[in-house]
């Protein structure tokens, strides 16, 4: 009874929270005219909102930039002309017309994040010599300004600059190619001291938001560096530990490689692995236009003392990577999923802890790989230059999550397309998901849309009027984000009644229709029942959808990767004869060209002998004039006559022997009888 009584309990707790779940998401919208805040209501069954249309301004006028506190406690808005002011997002339910300054003197700040904890807030401002500490420190509870570092040339790749471990106890700061380390008591005072530093020259490093006992002893920090490609010697990146690795030579783990001008370092939410995509802006192989990247990953167990640092093997031998982001949820077995190949792209989900491929979404025109907060529900999508067509899988099941029309039973087997998206992103509860067409990337048509973890699009409960962002007025949309944990990780909801999803439908010919075809056009058997075509659009189109539905599914054997033998990838193609064996001591193609080269180099040599000693020996049978030759030798004799005068240790072994030729010289001279 104790145990039925617990289990009721637990139904209740979580019946509760899916109410809260459905009320307690947020979403940010900052346009040219506010900053406001609305109520999402995920109503799966199409219901209409009574809220829809209402939301809490802000800030009214134009703002640059906002940041939100990591736990959706409050946000900090810089308004242009003024400066940073802050709002509680917390029960804000009326518009606020208050513009106090929340950061004193802020009025020229650019970039503005917080710590993983929400303590601090790292500001930027153009560096100036009136205030060359641009990059600044702020208290969030208070506003107060703690200390400042000088930054003349700001690269986005290395923002932030100054970042904060996973509890805020140190701070680490990026200055003049060196990693130095602060205590946060240092960060306080407004002339800090640093306890250690990582020396470079160093591009970038990276701190986990995150720490497990896999992944350090407690008091110790991971970090990860980028050493660029300098004099010959190739990148590295290297994974290292305050307080006692902090040297490359005694680095946790490390990788070495060429081609590689820029480092995105992105860790595992357990803090014990990394992602490592490397990139280039030029492609030496003539493959893509747009440059070049490769994946590596590092990784480390401190209990069992075990490390890994390995290309990823990416499926089809790819070496094009558009996208690989870990699973954010560190209570399941780690993993990753990779974008890669030419387009049609194809989708791979990783283990995160020896990097094979696992599982095939197929392929499709994807480029960005967005996982919900709990890491159930997955959206792959095409944005950017791509047409923005988007596809919703459940990691748990490995299927695509079925859509439904509201009250039918019935699937939609049409994909989901976002055109134009700039910026997307799941709701904490991971029951929605949002894409936003904003400016000043795209300054016409812009406004959010919402939709289901399937994909359904939320219009009737929508809250907010796109109309009043068009053309170009919308500047950023957000989540509020939310404790991980707030809300619990809910799986699909059941299908209606009846429910035939489009993928297990049992396809049925089509009625032949009763009306003759239409005169003047001869249409082949094939295509003469309705609904068909043969033209070579659809034809490609099918080939397309067979070819990416044959590679959906488990990995089943491992796939070719960079690295595998020649041997191992030649099929041979049926019908042809097996390829005779090879013998094992013959020659390489490259051992023969280097031999071919060297028997060509050996025999102009010996022909420029040849020729130089039929010269020699056609200047000796000429005849010589004795004028000519008693000229030449009295010539000669005067030299040596100056030599002899010189201090014999001083000359060399030509100079010996031309003295020694001295009596040779007198007797052909007096031979000649000149």
């Amino acid at each position: 009874k104790k145990e039925d009584g617990r289990q009721k309990f637990n139904c209740i707790t979580t019946k509760m929270s899916d109410d809260e779940s459905s009320k307690g998401c947020r979403l940010l919208f900052r346009s040219k005219e506010k900053v406001e805040v609305f109520d999402i209501v995920n109503k799966e069954d199409g219901s209409e909102n009574s809220n829809a249309g209402k939301g809490v301004c802000l800030a009214k006028g134009l703002s640059s930039i906002h940041a939100v506190h990591p736990d959706g406690e409050f946000a900090l808005i810089h308004m242009n002309g003024l400066g940073v002011i802050r709002r509680d997002l917390n029960g804000a339910t009326q518009d606020s017309e208050d513009k106090t300054l929340f950061f004193e003197g802020s009025a020229g700040v650019q970039l503005m994040d917080f710590s993983p904890n929400g303590g601090y807030v790292v500001t930027y401002e153009r560096w100036s010599a009136e205030d060359n500490k641009n990059v600044k420190v702020w208290d969030s509870g208070t506003g107060k300004l703690l200390c400042g570092f000088p930054l003349r040339n700001l690269k986005m790749a290395s923002w932030p600059a100054v970042q904060f471990t996973y509890d805020d106890a140190f701070l680490f700061h990026l200055a003049n190619s060196e990693v130095h380390i602060y205590p946060a008591v240092e960060a306080r005072k407004e002339n800090p001291l640093y306890s250690a530093k990582i020396k470079g020259p160093l591009a970038s490093f990276s701190l986990p938001e995150t720490s497990t006992p896999t992944s350090a002893p407690a008091g110790a920090y991971n970090v990860a560096v980028f050493n660029p490609e300098s004099k010959g010697k190739p990148a590295r990146v290297s994974m290292l530990r305050y307080p006692d690795k902090l040297d490359s030579s005694s680095a946790l783990v490390g990788k070495s490689f060429y081609r590689a001008e820029d480092c995105s370092l992105r860790w595992a939410p357990k803090g014990d692995a990394l992602l490592a995509v490397t990139s280039t802006s030029v492609d030496t192989s003539g493959e893509s236009y747009y440059g070049s990247a490769a994946l590596y990953v590092l990784a480390i167990n401190h209990l069992q003392s075990q490390a890994i640092a390995e290309p990823v093997p990416l499926p089809n031998n790819n070496n094009t990577v558009h996208d690989a982001q870990w699973s954010p949820n560190p209570n399941k077995p780690p993993c990753f999923i990779t974008i890669s190949g030419k387009m049609p792209a194809i989708s791979a989900l990783h283990n995160g802890q020896t990097a094979q491929p696992l599982f095939l979404f197929g392929n499709a025109h994807r480029n960005t790989v967005s996982f919900a907060p709990h890491a159930r529900f997955i959206n792959l999508a095409g944005f950017g230059n791509l047409a923005g067509d988007m596809a919703f899988w459940d990691q748990n099941k490995k299927k695509i999550i079925p859509r439904f029309m509201p009250g039918s039973a019935q699937a939609i087997a049409e994909s989901v397309n976002a055109a134009c998206t700039t910026m997307s992103g799941w709701s904490p509860d991971s029951r929605s998901f949002f894409v936003a067409t904003t400016s000043p990337r795209m300054n016409v048509d812009n406004g959010a849309r919402l939709f289901t973890y399937a994909g359904n699009e939320i219009t009737n409960s929508q809250p907010w009027n796109n109309e009043n962002y068009h053309p170009d007025k919308l500047r950023a949309v957000q989540f509020i984000p939310a404790k991980f944990g707030t809300y619990p990780d809910r799986p699909q909801s059941p299908p209606p009644k009846g429910a035939i999803e489009s993928s297990a439908a049992e396809e049925k010919p089509a009625a032949v229709s009763s009306k003759p075809a239409p005169k003047g056009r001869y249409v082949p058997p094939a295509a003469r029942r309705a609904g068909t075509s043969n033209s070579l659009a659809d034809r490609l189109r099918a080939e397309r959808e067979a070819k990416s539905a044959s590679s959906v599914g488990k990995v089943t054997a491992k796939p070719s990767v960079v690295g595998m033998s020649n041997a191992a990838k030649t099929r041979t193609p049926i019908g042809m004869a097996p390829a005779a064996a090879k013998d094992p001591n013959a020659k390489s193609k490259n051992a023969l060209r280097k031999e071919k080269q060297r028997a060509a180099k050996a025999a102009a040599e010996a022909a420029a002998a040849e020729e130089e000693r039929q010269k020699q020996a056609a200047a000796a049978a000429a005849p010589v004039d004795p004028e000519k030759r008693a000229k030449k030798i009295k010539k000669m004799l005067k030299q040596i006559q100056e030599l002899k005068q010189k201090d014999p240790n001083t000359l060399n072994d030509d100079q010996k022997k031309k003295i020694e030729s001295e009596q040779s010289l007198n007797d052909e001279l007096s031979k000649l009888g000149l």
